[in-house]
């Protein structure tokens, strides 16, 4: 799926160039070759925003996939972390690497439903801007405001981006009991 999205990706890109030429007035706006292969005539601009459709989708499908088995790993680590139960957590202990994989774990799950986020509203610009079925129900107000939302988020995702870690390990737990107090 992620090798259909890169493809998507790059023919995306591509036809946004040909929009761009054809706006500079270097190539024409028609996509050469489709209206004698296909019968009719079909712009750059089109092929751009058909492409990013099948990308968003992709792109949804797999971060739902992604969640879901993310949702199941944090329930596997809640119940490691039920094992320690009443004992108190301390940084050399192995209820503390738990502790820290599952707050890592689930800032990971909080952007992959803040992509899952982007990717529903681009859908519905997308929606609106080709024109596809349901179209007309969505107001102009409504498309606005999801994009003006689309692009707050992604700008709050990138200032705060994912920053690496350093994940203790239960063997890390080992060495600092080892040594001597």
């Amino acid at each position: 799926m992620k090798f259909i999205s890169s493809i998507c990706s790059f023919i995306y890109y591509f036809s946004d160039n040909c929009v761009w030429f054809a706006k500079l007035g270097f190539i024409g706006g028609d996509v050469p070759l489709f209206e004698t292969l296909f019968g009719r005539v079909c712009k750059w601009a089109r092929v751009k925003d058909k492409f990013s459709l099948w990308k968003s989708m992709i792109e949804l499908f797999i971060f739902s996939y992604i969640y879901r088995i993310k949702k199941r790993e944090d329930r596997e680590m809640l119940a490691k972390l039920d094992q320690f139960d009443d004992q108190m957590i301390r940084r050399n202990k192995k209820c503390y690497v738990y502790l820290r994989k599952l707050v890592i774990h689930r800032r990971e799950m909080r952007y992959i439903r803040i992509e899952i986020i982007i990717y529903l509203l681009r859908l519905i610009l997308l929606t609106k801007g080709l024109g596809l079925r349901g179209h007309s129900y969505l107001d102009p107000v409504f498309v606005s405001g999801c994009a003006l939302a689309m692009s707050i988020i992604v700008i709050f995702k990138s200032m705060k981006s994912k920053k690496n870690f350093y994940k203790l390990e239960a063997d890390d737990i080992k060495s600092t009991e080892d040594k001597p107090k």
